[in-house]
């Protein structure tokens, strides 16, 4: 059967909540609506892509992770969209990157967002990690790739320049500061 999945993250005021929704794309919940929690964005669903795995917001954007497919046919990498959400009722897209397939990765899915600073870590099952820069979200930009293809990477937590990956191996440290110069 099919599995659903929800993330979800909140705008740092704690008006909205941007949901995640697997198939169904990501949604805008105003928290503080008077009647209650209500939709209020459009259902976001980029190119009638597959599923929307993740999503992570600052103050004015939002980064939503997705891939076309669970298994790697032909060029369905993992990407990841930034929309502006300064109207959280109209979200719109700034820019998209197609993140890079490493030589014996054999399947990718963007599964979590990890942000740091301008630094967006994107777990890409055994494609690894990545790290994108966020500093300009009309012009994302790849900063490195590292990691092991032959683990799946679920998700990442950042110390410093630690990058503590969970993966189906169990708990792995990378130094990230080492990758910078891959």
């Amino acid at each position: 059967g099919h599995h659903v999945r929800f993330h979800a993250a909140l705008s740092p005021d704690g008006r909205h909540a941007y949901i995640a929704d697997d198939s169904e794309g990501m949604q805008v919940v105003d928290l503080q609506h008077p009647s209650g929690p209500a939709i209020v964005g459009t259902n976001y669903r980029p190119f009638g892509v597959d599923m929307v795995y993740d999503v992570i917001a600052n103050s004015t954007h939002a980064f939503l992770s997705y891939n076309n497919s669970r298994f790697l046919s032909g060029s369905d990498a993992s990407q990841v969209h930034v929309l502006d959400i300064s109207d959280p009722t109209s979200p719109t897209v700034t820019d998209t990157i197609t993140l890079p397939i490493p030589g014996g990765a054999t399947t990718v899915s963007a599964w979590n967002l990890t942000l740091n600073g301008n630094d967006l870590y994107v777990s890409d099952n055994n494609a690894g990690i990545h790290i994108v820069d966020v500093s300009d979200p009309s012009n994302l930009s790849l900063t490195t790739t590292f990691g092991s293809t032959s683990v799946n990477h679920y998700d990442a937590a950042v110390a410093g320049n630690y990058v503590f990956a969970a993966t189906d191996s169990g708990l792995i440290v990378y130094d990230a500061s080492a990758s910078y110069s891959n």
